[in-house]
């Protein structure tokens, strides 16, 4: 079987080879949930909006399961500009949620926090990232499904510093599961 479709893309002109190739285009796929529609227009208004949007490929937004699916190439555009296109739509996105941590950077120069700040914007799911060099925090605003605090601090480590995470609110919770909490309440509460 290999033979045969080695002798098939041998057959095929070079530059058709070219288009194969230049038709296949990187994908990326996020689900985000949708806050504040109230009918099926609003997910329609939410759904052409991040169609037009630069870098869309598709998008699909269930008014019933308040979602919205997104592919996209993420060479043209990234979460950040996917959410922000929802929000100049007139709603809003859940799931979003916030990791901090304390880092040691005595084994890297001193200087800008940016480096770090772009490495981590780099990474699926990341909405925002700040590094105050002042009190060596690192604030990371996330799209929770996609990303979660583990992986964050894995990246942060793999980047060159030491890690230690920090309690959301005292008590040891962390910030995306007191998210996942809340958007449970909301679910069973929109239920009754």
């Amino acid at each position: 079987m290999a033979a045969i479709n080695n002798n098939l893309t041998e057959l095929v002109p070079a530059e058709n080879k070219n288009l194969m190739a230049s038709s296949e285009v990187e994908s990326e796929r996020c689900d985000l949930p949708v806050t504040g529609m109230t009918c099926a227009a609003c997910a329609r208004r939410i759904e052409k909006q991040l169609v037009r949007a630069p870098g869309v490929q598709s998008a699909n937004v269930n008014f019933a399961t308040g979602r919205a699916t997104v592919d996209y190439d993420p060479r043209q555009t990234g979460l950040r500009e996917i959410v922000g296109t929802v929000e100049d739509s007139g709603y809003g996105t859940a799931g979003q949620a916030q990791a901090v941590f304390t880092v040691d950077d005595s084994a890297r120069p001193a200087g800008s926090g940016e480096p770090l700040e772009s490495f981590l914007l780099s990474r699926r799911g990341v909405l925002g990232a700040q590094f105050n060099l002042a009190t060596q925090a690192v604030t990371v605003d996330y799209q929770a499904g996609m990303t979660d605090v583990n992986s964050l601090r894995r990246a942060v480590e793999e980047f060159g510093y030491r890690v230690t995470p920090v309690p959301a609110n005292g008590e040891g919770e962390s910030e995306e599961d007191a998210v996942a909490k809340a958007s449970a309440r909301n679910r069973s509460s929109s239920l009754l």
